[in-house]
């Protein structure tokens, strides 16, 4: 996000929505946290759900489909925009990149990737445990600080909703301070992971 900033003199990537940016950035960080720590996870981007269907070696039970694997289906074409492999091969999380987005937004995307854990997971013999939506939260400068605790509040109170209403568990990561360095300071920016998984035996 930094490096965006200073190529364009200033300019937000939350305003200006540029998220293969965040994406790529994203996949960078992750690979080499996991490669100093001695893991063996690698990273795909732009997967999409059928493939992904197939990889994590899920098994299909007999009868109607359940409903969430109804809503995937109908969505053929959708992509994810990161995938954390195991080092044998296997999918073990999905992650979607997000900039600064409305809630409902967050919400849509949270759907989709508790769809996505559920039906392709332990329940179903497959592999993904961990679905993740990564976000920015921006700021004006002169926001004041109860102001900024309320704006990302609303964001983990609508998850929260899903996730208990979905039988999901959520942990949040942030929010982080992203620096700022040079340029036209427009306003303040943080970044949260929100991830969800489903309690052991679900």
């Amino acid at each position: 996000m930094r490096e965006f900033e200073r190529w364009t003199d200033g300019e937000s990537l939350a305003d200006w929505g540029v998220e293969s940016v965040l994406t790529t950035n994203c996949a960078r960080a992750i690979c080499r946290a996991a490669r100093a720590s001695g893991g063996l996870t690698s990273v795909t981007l732009e997967q999409s759900f059928a493939s992904l269907l197939d990889w994590s070696a899920r098994r299909n039970r007999p009868g109607r489909p359940p409903e969430a694997a109804r809503r995937l289906i109908d969505q053929p074409n959708k992509r994810v925009d990161l995938v954390l492999w195991n080092g044998n091969g296997t999918p073990r999380a999905i992650v979607e990149v997000k900039r600064s987005d409305t809630v409902s937004g967050l919400v849509a995307d949270a759907e989709r990737l508790t769809d996505f854990v559920r039906y392709a997971g332990r329940a179903y013999g497959g592999t993904v445990r961990y679905g993740l939506l990564a976000t920015l939260v921006q700021h004006p400068i002169s926001a004041s600080p109860s102001a900024r605790t309320q704006k990302v509040c609303r964001r983990y109170d609508a998850l929260s909703e899903l996730a208990q209403a979905r039988g999901f568990r959520l942990r949040v990561h942030g929010p982080y301070p992203a620096p700022f360095e040079g340029g036209h300071h427009r306003c303040d920016v943080e970044t949260i992971v929100f991830e969800f998984a489903l309690p052991s035996g679900a």
